[in-house]
């Protein structure tokens, strides 16, 4: 007889040979639509019915063809390789990402040809429609991907530029658990300024849909950062019941490019989302009287990455004992220059150094100060050394709908390193009083700054860094992980067993690696059984914390074991399973696919 170990190992290697397969499957249907698609198809095809005629049919004939299709393919590939386009600058990438891949291979060709992924998911995966695009200042959209990874989740970052080559999706791999996903589109296509057309919908749709097959996506969460991908997510919920979670960053009203389509786009996505996350109080006001049971989750801080210097002032820091009063971020529309240009020239001898890219914003007058400097955009890794050099950290917005409604990230990465703060007086930025000087004209902001500069208090500076520490992304992620899993209603799969150990394990077993739905009990009733299943069932009992055993002392039956399981289930779906079932993988999300369907 065959034993359990010996039927575990021909599974495994079955559906090895059945993953291996698929993907070679996949490798030729991508290299023969190339071929379809190409010129020298075409001509081919147009000279075939002249060779037809040429050259004697059989062997010869086709030996020929072969060798033309082989040569085309070569130099596709020779083409390919002349142009293609530079890989990234690695030292451009936050540090974490860099150390995951050396410790990780590659999952994914960035050709988009899927490889032969190590393993299936243990959880359900999420699919990140940001905002912003990976390479972009590394902020929430990236924490929140990074942790979710960390946490065990495959993580598909959908990029916010397009390509067109094909309908099918690039892939490259950004971390460990982390894979970057370039959708076919046209590559001038503004993400923030318009709706998505109902036709290149449908293309991203189906492009989403094979990579959810070439990888084995079944229980999954459309985590939606912009209004613009509305369609898309409502699109991949309707077909796969996907759940969809709003995280809601911004006033969008306050963007000057906003426009009534895009507006509209987001009421849309806030109201048929399964989940609405917000950065602030006033963003929550906003959904909840719109009638969207939002959840607040404000911005964290990477806590151990800005904890620290690195002991070395940056080169293009100013020289000298003068004090530095910094920022770093986004110098656009919404900084005020004016503020920092009166500062700077009511206090000559301060230094101001400011950190980011400075499109959008008028800085001709600061770049004419000696005092104010410019380092331009810094790598995420170089950004605690900065840090660590200011003396006094500032965030100069101007205070409009747009700011008021914000939730700075950097205010918890500068208070990681302890430091003073002084900001506008920002309406979400009253809550975190206690930790930041808040000022409203120059005068308050003259004032704020240099009792900054002569605080000396230890204990304040203490309470300022237990306040980040408390506030760090992997809490925050934990958090929302918590939401995340209520988005899955608790289903109860009865098990009725009487004998036959070795198939109640391979059921068991095959249920425990291959479920990724992530709220699911077993219960389990044994009807009496004699031959060890028992005391299998109780080992296995107290190794899971989701299974529940049920041992009767005598068989009273098939109905009867099933009715005492219903009696002890405890989740809205209720699940009947035979214990001589081997699950597939995805089998729990197929299934109650079409109970959704119902509500």
């Amino acid at each position: 007889m065959t034993s359990l170990a010996e039927l575990e190992e021909q599974i495994n290697e079955r559906e090895r040979e059945l993953a291996e397969l698929s993907m070679k499957y996949a490798l030729r249907e991508r290299e023969l639509a190339e071929i379809k698609a190409s010129t020298g198809y075409a001509l081919l095809l147009a000279g075939s019915r002249v060779g037809r005629k040429l050259v004697p049919q059989g062997g010869v004939r086709d030996r020929a063809l072969w060798r033309l299709i082989c040569g085309a393919r070569r130099t596709a590939q020779m083409v390919q390789r002349r142009f293609a386009t530079p890989a990234p600058d690695e030292s451009s990438r936050p540090q974490a990402a860099r150390a995951a891949n050396v410790v990780s291979p590659p999952a994914i060709d960035f050709t988009g040809v899927p490889v032969l992924p190590v393993g299936r998911p243990a959880t359900y995966d999420v699919i990140i429609f940001p905002i912003i695009d990976w390479s972009f200042r590394f902020q929430r959209p990236q924490q929140i991907a990074t942790k979710l990874a960390a946490a065990g989740h495959r993580v598909f970052y959908v990029s916010t530029g397009f390509h067109g080559a094909g309908n099918s999706v690039h892939l490259r791999p950004l971390g460990q658990r982390i894979t970057e996903v370039r959708l076919p589109g046209p590559e001038s296509l503004l993400l923030y300024e318009r709706a998505l057309r109902p036709e290149l919908c449908d293309r991203f749709v189906a492009a989403l849909s094979e990579l959810r097959g070439a990888l084995s996506i079944h229980d999954a969460v459309c985590l939606v950062d912009l209004p613009f991908w509305t369609p898309v997510a409502l699109e991949l919920r309707e077909r796969f019941s996907w759940r969809i979670v709003y995280d809601c960053m911004d006033h969008h009203a306050g963007f000057p490019h906003s426009t009534d389509q895009m507006l509209e786009s987001e009421s849309r996505l806030s109201r048929e989302s399964d989940l609405v996350l917000v950065t602030s109080r006033q963003l929550l006001e906003e959904q909840r009287a719109n009638g969207v049971a939002a959840i607040h989750v404000p911005n964290a801080t990477d806590f151990e990455h800005f904890r620290f210097g690195t002991g070395a002032v940056p080169a293009s820091m100013p020289v000298g004992n003068r004090p530095v009063v910094g920022y770093y971020g986004a110098i656009s529309d919404w900084f005020d220059t004016e503020l920092v240009a009166e500062l700077a020239r009511a206090r000559p001898d301060w230094q101001f150094v400011l950190i980011g890219h400075t499109v959008g914003a008028n800085v001709e007058k600061l770049k004419g100060l000696p005092n104010v400097h410019f380092p331009g955009e810094q790598r995420y890794a170089e950004l605690p050394a900065y840090l660590h050099a200011f003396d006094v950290c500032i965030i100069p917005f101007k205070k409009t709908a747009l700011t008021d409604a914000t939730n700075p990230v950097k205010l918890f990465e500068y208070l990681s390193a302890g430091k003073r703060v002084v900001a506008t007086e920002l309406d979400e930025l009253k809550h975190y009083s206690e930790y930041v000087t808040l000022a409203s004209n120059l005068g308050e902001w003259l004032a704020g700054i240099e009792a900054a500069l002569h605080d000396s208090d230890t204990g304040a500076k203490e309470r300022r860094i237990a306040f980040a520490r408390e506030n760090s992304w992997a809490a925050r992620v934990a958090d929302v992980r918590r939401e995340l899993d209520r988005l899955f209603p608790l289903a109860s799969i009865i098990i009725v067993t009487y004998n036959n150990v070795e198939v109640t394990r391979l059921c068991l077993d095959s249920m425990y690696r291959r479920t990724a739905y992530p709220t699911f009990e077993v219960i389990v009733v044994d009807n009496c059984s004699t031959d060890g299943t028992r005391d299998y069932l109780a080992d296995f009992s107290a190794r899971h914390d989701n299974f529940h055993l049920l041992l009767r002392d005598e068989n009273e039956g098939f109905a009867r074991a099933n009715n005492l399981g219903v009696q002890a289930a405890r989740g809205e779906y209720i699940v009947f399973l035979n214990n001589d079932t081997v699950v597939p993988a995805g089998w729990l999300s197929r299934l109650l696919h079409y109970l959704r369907d119902l509500q």
